[in-house]
């Protein structure tokens, strides 16, 4: 190229020493222009999207999650970082929602074109709907108005999943359970009118005759309800099937899903790590060379992620493999050699699967674990015989869990560690004895 330029250049009546200079000027700035200016380009994009951030938050996060609708991942990270800056997510409403998802008193409600099955113009048709003829006063009003040649069966079963249609107060499963029964009554009602047929009895009975379309069938459980939703909109809204359990995790889980995903490489195959969650998904198989193994899902409070169990780890732990209760795995991260292909934001994720090697409940943690007992003793209230029978209750669970002793007198506090003779075994029998020598809140464990 560079002896092209040169002899083209000096065809066109240019000085040869001159067109040499130039040409060693443009390489010299060829080995380094073009990434400065790239760099400077994503930096000045760095710099917008930090100042939107900072400066309107809920605005920018709307248009971050309308940007990542469809990917399940992108939405949880998104929601997560919602939780972080203090932003309330609104759950998804025939009402108030829109396509995109939109800011409203300082918070987000969620996009109607993000749950799934739910279709660009059957939005476009419940919105218009909407705008026009004003909202929907009623789960009957909502059958009567929606055009059916756009929105079928399949969509109202999602937007039932994503929760939006519960401003009417009645529960998901009861209308799921209903929906044949009030999408028959709402076409019937559009051919009476479009017929110019109209009821001889008045509104007072058309209501009474509304009463008696939908059947009560109660409402499921917290499990079925989060699990359908999640389906539905790819992220928990409403609740986390998990969250009772947060305490428990951050106690023993080593780190988190999410974790993984975004830095994999903090995590080497000799590395065993633990996280805390349910299967959500199970398939038993068979493979060629006729041994058992499981490929699994896994789901933690942050995200899910491919788990496999083979060899011995499949015979230690397959009995122990039960979808939807609440477990730790513990085990290695596999990683693919190859990236899959990012955005143009640089939002590339690793893919890595889970090779689990052992499957603990909450309790064998907790046996496993080492414990640190630390009793609470207020001298003022505290008699020598109650002393005597601390001693003896101590040396009665002997184990290896160390003891301290939160000594209360005349409004100073002090922390003694009892001597190894003393050390302890935290069964349920010794919790049940303590407590009744010190109170409810004489005892507690740190591990």
């Amino acid at each position: 190229m560079g002896r092209k330029f040169i002899e083209g250049a000096i065809k066109n009546g240019y000085d040869e020493k001159k067109v040499k200079e130039l040409w060693a000027l443009i390489e010299k700035f060829g080995q380094y222009g073009f990434n400065k200016s790239h760099s400077v380009c994503y930096a000045f994009i760095a710099y917008q999207t930090a100042y939107l951030k900072a400066h309107y938050p809920n605005e920018y996060m709307a248009a971050q999650l309308t940007n990542d609708a469809g990917n399940a991942d992108r939405i949880a990270l998104a929601f997560r970082e919602c939780e972080k800056i203090g932003i309330e997510i609104l759950p998804p409403d025939i009402n108030k929602s829109f396509s995109d998802f939109r800011t409203e008193d300082n918070k987000i409600r969620y996009a109607l074109s993000s749950i799934k099955n739910v279709g660009e113009n059957a939005i476009k048709s419940i919105v218009e709907e909407r705008e026009k003829n004003g909202i929907y006063n009623s789960v009957h009003d909502f059958f009567k108005r929606i055009d059916y040649s756009v929105v079928n069966k399949k969509v109202v079963e999602y937007l039932i999943y994503a929760g939006a249609l519960d401003l009417f107060g009645i529960p998901r499963k009861t209308l799921f359970l209903n929906i044949e029964n009030l999408m028959e009554y709402g076409k019937k009602n559009r051919e009476n009118i479009e017929k110019g047929v109209q009821s001889l009895f008045g509104e007072e009975e058309t209501a009474k005759n509304e009463d008696n379309i939908i059947t009560d069938y109660g409402k499921w459980n917290k499990w079925d309800k989060l699990k359908f939703e999640h389906d539905a909109v790819g992220a928990y809204i409403s609740g986390h099937p998990l969250e009772d359990h947060k305490a428990v995790l951050e106690r023993y889980a080593t780190t988190t899903v999410a974790n993984l995903k975004s830095n994999p490489e903090q995590y080497n195959s000799k590395k065993p790590i633990i996280i805390g969650g349910i299967f959500t998904k199970v398939d038993r198989r068979v493979s060629k060379a006729g041994k058992k193994y499981i490929t699994a899902l896994f789901e933690d409070i942050t995200s899910e992620i491919d788990v496999l169990v083979f060899n011995k780890s499949f015979e230690k732990n397959e009995h122990k493999i039960i979808e939807e209760k609440f477990c730790f795995i513990e085990g290695f991260v596999m990683s693919d050699d190859n990236f899959q292909n990012g955005d143009d934001a640089g939002n590339s994720e690793m893919k890595i699967k889970l090779s689990l090697t052992n499957l603990f409940s909450e309790e064998e943690l907790f046996d496993k674990s080492e414990k640190k007992i630390y009793l609470k003793v207020n001298v003022d209230n505290f008699e020598n015989d109650d002393i005597v029978k601390l001693k003896d209750l101590l040396r009665m669970h002997k184990g290896e869990s160390p003891v301290f002793c939160e000594i209360f007198a005349s409004g100073r506090n002090y922390l003694v560690r009892f001597d190894d003779e003393y050390r302890i075994e935290p069964d349920n029998r010794f919790m049940e004895e303590i407590k009744i020598l010190l109170g409810e809140d004489g005892c507690r464990i740190e591990i």
